[in-house]
C-alpha cells in the first residue's frame, strides 16, 4: 500500500472551503477505510482496479472509471479488492459550502457515478494544484474554481444521461465496459437490431463521431492512464486493452496521438518532474 498525499492543516475557525487532503492510492487487499460520522466530504475517482463501499449502509462497488461524493457527516466505510486492488486519485474536502455546492449542482441524491473517465483530468488538475508552492489561501481559491468545474460538468453528463435515447445508451454502456475487447461494427448494430448507417447516424447525433471511433479513442484514452499512472509495460498494457500484438496497439497509438507509447510516457513523466 502507498499513498502520495498532499495534507493542509484546517484552520482554526470553520472554513468555508478546504481541501484537507488531496492525493493518490495504491492500494492492496488490505487498503480499508471506516469513518462512522466523516468530518470530511470525499470525492474519489477510481483509475483502475475495484472495491465495495458501503454508505450509511447503502451498498455500492466502484469501479475503474467510476467516481463517488461521500457527504460529510456520512459513515464512510470502503475498501479495496485483495484481487484486483484499487489505484484512485481523490480529495477530502472541508467547510460550511461543500453541502451547499452539492445540493446547488443537483449532486446530493446519488453517490456513485458510472463511466466518468472525462472527470479524470480535473481531479489531476487538483491533485498538481495541491502540491505548487503557492499561498495556501491562493490554492484554496484555485482548487475551488476546480471544484466548481468538476460538479458542472459531472452536471452537465447525468442530464446528458437523462435526455439520451435508449439505442444510444445501449452502445455506449456496451462500449465502455468492453473496450478492452476486439469489437466490429457489425457488433454494435445488432446490440440495436439496426444498420450500421444507422448505428452510425444516432451515436453521431449524440457524441459528434460514430461508435466504432468512440471505441477505439476510449481504448486510447485508457492506453494513456496506464502508460501515465503505472509501470506497466508496453506488452502488458496491449494485452490488458486486449490487443493481440503490442506492435500493432503502438501504431494505432502513434496513429491517434502522433507519439509511440514511450514517447508519450516519457513526456508525461517529464510533466511530473
Amino acid at each position: 500500500m502507498h499513498e502520495d498525499l498532499n495534507i493542509f492543516v484546517s484552520p482554526t475557525e470553520a472554513p468555508t472551503f478546504w481541501v484537507w487532503m488531496s492525493g493518490k492510492s495504491y492500494c492492496d487487499g488490505t487498503y480499508s477505510m471506516d469513518r462512522p460520522c466523516a468530518e470530511t466530504c470525499v470525492l474519489e475517482y477510481i483509475i483502475k482496479g475495484s472495491g465495495s463501499l458501503e454508505l450509511d449502509g447503502k451498498k455500492f462497488t466502484p469501479k475503474a472509471g467510476d467516481m463517488y461524493i461521500l457527504p460529510l457527516g456520512s459513515h464512510q466505510k470502503y475498501s479495496s479488492s485483495a484481487d484486483d486492488p484499487w489505484e484512485k486519485i481523490f480529495v477530502n474536502l472541508q467547510g460550511t459550502a461543500i453541502p451547499s455546492f452539492i445540493k446547488a449542482y443537483k449532486l446530493n441524491n446519488q453517490i456513485l457515478f458510472n463511466n466518468c473517465e472525462s472527470l479524470y483530468p480535473i481531479f489531476v488538475e487538483i491533485f498538481k494544484k495541491t502540491k505548487e508552492n503557492l499561498p495556501t489561501d491562493t490554492i484554496m481559491e484555485e482548487c475551488c474554481m476546480l471544484l466548481h468545474k468538476l460538479f458542472m460538468r459531472l452536471t452537465k453528463k447525468i442530464e446528458e444521461n437523462k435526455e439520451m435515447p435508449e439505442e444510444v445508451r445501449i452502445l455506449k454502456d456496451y462500449i465502455e465496459s468492453h473496450f478492452s475487447e476486439d469489437i466490429s461494427m457489425d457488433e454494435l448494430s445488432s446490440l440495436i437490431y439496426r444498420s450500421n448507417d444507422y448505428t452510425n447516424k444516432v451515436f453521431r447525433k449524440y457524441y459528434g463521431i460514430p461508435p466504432y471511433t468512440y471505441y477505439l479513442n476510449k481504448r486510447i484514452d485508457m492506453a494513456k492512464v496506464l502508460l501515465t499512472n503505472t509501470a506497466l509495460n508496453i506488452k502488458q498494457i496491449a494485452e490488458r486493452l486486449g490487443y493481440k500484438e503490442s506492435h500493432y496497439f503502438s501504431k494505432q497509438f502513434h496513429l491517434h496521438t502522433g507519439m509511440t507509447p514511450k514517447e508519450y510516457r516519457s513526456l508525461e513523466k517529464t510533466k511530473k518532474m
